[in-house]
């Protein structure tokens, strides 16, 4: 069984909104608490110790071996997330795989006397796969979080930085993508602000 906290507060600038794992657990006869009758005064009461479950550990969590986001803070108090490009290797070669195939079915609708309409169609296609290949592959990502706005900016220039004021966002919610049994999961951001845009 799965207990989950949900917790959403109307803040100014980003409202708050998350979802929390409560653990809940089975004490064991053997446990103190369960034998020794309750103290008379209070001085006898033994120290209060917190369960396993919310103890906690000072110690620094080691960063993982093969980080794919790299998170940096200046002196000013900004954070920054860097999203290399060719962060996935197995999903980038997944998507090659399957657009060279896609990119022969083209190939071979256009060397052929299949209707035009079917070649223009799987063309079409072929051009977003390719664009989505090149995405995963060349471009990275930067998102700094500075001066009561958020920054993005891709590595290629074409769009350049795009600032979300904290004024116009409303929420910004955890997204999981749905995936085949056996499969990593696949988690993302969605930024939503005042105006409808995502």
């Amino acid at each position: 069984m799965l207990w989950l906290l949900h917790a959403q507060a109307d803040v100014p600038g980003v409202n708050f909104s998350d979802d929390f794992e409560v653990p809940v657990f089975r004490l064991t006869p053997s446990s103190a608490s369960a034998t020794e009758p309750a103290p008379i005064f209070p001085s006898d009461a033994p120290a209060e110790t917190a369960p396993p479950a919310f103890q906690s550990d000072p110690t620094d969590v080691p960063a993982p071996a093969n980080a794919k986001v790299a998170f940096t803070t200046g002196m000013d108090g900004s954070a920054e997330f860097y999203f290399r490009a060719f962060r996935n290797p197995s999903q980038v070669l997944t998507l090659f795989v399957f657009t060279a195939v896609w990119t022969g079915i083209v190939y071979f609708l256009g060397h052929s006397k299949a209707p035009l309409l079917f070649t223009v169609v799987f063309g079409l296609a072929d051009l977003l796969l390719l664009y989505g290949l090149i995405l995963a592959t060349l471009v990275s990502v930067r998102i700094r979080v500075e001066n009561g706005k958020i920054v993005l900016r891709r590595s290629a220039r074409y769009r350049g930085a795009r600032e979300y004021p904290f004024s116009e966002i409303t929420q910004i919610l955890p997204v999981t993508n749905a995936q085949q049994p056996g499969t990593k999961p696949s988690y993302s951001l969605r930024l939503l602000t005042g105006m409808g845009g995502r």
